[in-house]
């Protein structure tokens, strides 16, 4: 069994040396997917199949423009603008880098719709572009990236603006401080008179009465004030986080990742990571720019927060899997591997990390 195994490996690997420039065969079914449940008015799960698609085919610039065409088509019908200005943005950087658009073989319908929605979202420059004009202007964009997967030379970015510095903080004003309170005067206990002795009785004899037993007087008390406590400094109050650009620091971070600058990129992405406010699908994006930087603790953190992979997600289980792996967490990761595998093609990569993850002992 072990030996059939073996050679199943070496010629998935063989293959997959002989393919290397031609996109995904998985990525290709689910962006071919992702059209039909557009065309079939299944828009939620369309948008998911078509981000995935899109991911898995940077390396391919007609199949990743097509996947961005029709997923910023599908966000616009869902209502989400921000969506599809991203991916209109996304096809007009990837045409800066390749001239693809000309050639797409797009439905007419199709092509004039995503024109008037580039045009509106990404301006009169971006459309400029897309019919063959010179590039637009830099602008904070989220460029198209290459997959951790592949070895590829890297591709040089459109230029692109520095991240917004961000605002200095201000300093915290300190709470005036509370005076002391007073502790209040503490009344010693008065000590008790001594009782009086009983009278003694006269009798008629000659023997003289006693004389009278003198009373000494109890001393008066003395009042005996506590030392007054010493002043509690106030609490200095802990400023709030200063608010990001996140859509800026993701372009930052895509940029640093196709300049291969793994060590620019990390804290970018933890930045990202520790930041309030993070939605699942940018979540998702954190958490692959993590593992495309080789932050594996990072990684484990991110897929945390991003919360339960909904129908369409399956792939993202294989890097949580490895980020598992190279955490200590073998368990988990046969766990997400086994949940990754139908999904994901079977690279020299995935078959590499699918031999340690099942051969590790937990």
């Amino acid at each position: 069994m072990m030996r059939h195994t073996a050679a199943a490996a070496i010629v998935a690997f063989v293959a997959v040396m002989g393919m290397a420039a031609s996109p995904a065969d998985f990525h290709v079914s689910l962006l071919n997917r992702g059209i039909a449940d557009f065309n079939a008015g299944r828009d939620a799960l369309a948008a998911r199949e078509l981000r995935i698609a899109a991911f898995g085919l940077m390396d391919s610039i007609q199949h990743y423009e097509t996947a961005e065409i029709y997923l910023a088509l599908v966000s616009m019908k869902m209502g989400n603008e921000a969506a599809a200005r991203t991916a209109a943005e996304k096809v007009v950087a990837a045409e800066v880098v390749q001239r693809r658009y000309a050639s797409l073989k797009l439905p007419q319908p199709i092509r004039t719709s995503f024109e008037t929605l580039a045009g509106k979202l990404a301006g009169n420059e971006a459309l400029s572009v897309l019919r063959g004009g010179a590039a637009p202007s830099p602008r904070p964009q989220q460029t198209f990236t290459q997959t951790s997967t592949v070895s590829t030379p890297p591709v040089q970015p459109a230029p692109q603006p520095p991240a917004p510095e961000r605002a200095p903080e201000r300093a915290p004003e300190r709470a005036p401080e509370r005076a002391p309170e007073r502790a209040p005067d503490v009344q010693p206990i008065p000590t008790p008179a001594k009782p009086k002795p009983a009278p003694v009785k006269q009798t008629p004899a000659t023997t003289p009465a006693p004389a009278p037993v003198k009373q000494t007087p109890a001393p008066a008390p003395v009042k005996t004030t506590p030392p007054a406590p010493k002043p509690t400094p106030a609490a200095t109050p802990t400023p709030a986080p200063a608010k990001i650009n996140v859509k800026a620091r993701l372009a930052a971070g895509d940029a640093a990742l196709q300049r291969n600058a793994l060590a620019e990129a990390r804290p970018i992405y933890r930045e990202l990571l520790e930041a309030g406010g993070i939605d699942h699908p940018t979540m998702l994006l954190v958490a692959e720019g993590l593992y495309r930087s080789r932050d594996f603790p990072g990684v484990v953190r991110a897929f945390e927060r991003a919360g339960t992979l909904q129908r369409g997600e399956e792939p993202y289980r294989y890097y949580l899997a490895v980020a598992m792996y190279e955490t200590g967490d073998y368990r988990g990761a046969k766990r997400e591997l086994a949940g990754a595998l139908p999904y994901i093609e079977q690279t020299a990569d995935v078959t590499r990390y699918r031999v340690k993850i099942e051969g590790a002992i937990d």
